[in-house]
């Protein structure tokens, strides 16, 4: 994966994906 921001708390799966 590329170099994405740090773990935030959007949604659902974007902090387990991260």
């Amino acid at each position: 994966m590329t170099n994405a921001p740090p773990p935030v708390r959007r949604r659902s799966s974007a902090s387990q994906a991260a």
